[in-house]
């Protein structure tokens, strides 16, 4: 696991090898304004291939500053490690079954971990789109 975490580690800097957005990231936006809803906003006219720390890497090879990751995911980082190993462990199992069928405790410990974490005076329930085996708790 370690290994893996190493190899997909990106160098903390700002490196620009082509003009902002790049050629395939142009090739890229092209693609998305003919298939995606115009309601669906971008600010940065690059597409990401992988991100680590602080930085990002588009699909032309150029590492930026990581300035959105306020928005989704600055709490947990924009490729954690603990994410990395919880979302690798959980596919090994499985990747999704309609919990509306077939039930599984993932489901239910992230609800009751919403629960846990919401005041209320009354017993609380909750519902995930998304929810994994094993819920990220801050330590």
């Amino acid at each position: 696991m370690t290994d893996l975490l190493d190899q997909t580690a990106l160098q903390q800097r700002r490196h620009l090898v082509t003009e902002i957005p790049g050629p395939r990231s142009q090739e890229l936006m092209a693609r998305r304004n003919a298939t995606v809803s115009a309601g669906v906003g971008t600010t940065l006219p690059v597409f990401v291939s992988r991100a680590g720390g602080g930085v990002v890497e588009d699909v032309d090879g150029n590492t930026l500053i990581d300035l959105g990751s306020g928005i989704a995911v600055v709490s947990v980082g924009n490729a954690a490690p603990r994410v990395v190993e919880a979302v690798q462990a959980q596919v090994a199992d499985f990747t999704h079954t309609c919990f509306m069928v077939t039930p599984y405790e993932g489901y239910v410990a992230v609800c009751e971990a919403l629960a846990e974490l919401t005041p209320a005076r009354t017993p609380r329930r909750a519902r995930c789109s998304t929810p994994a085996r094993r819920p990220w708790r801050t330590r």
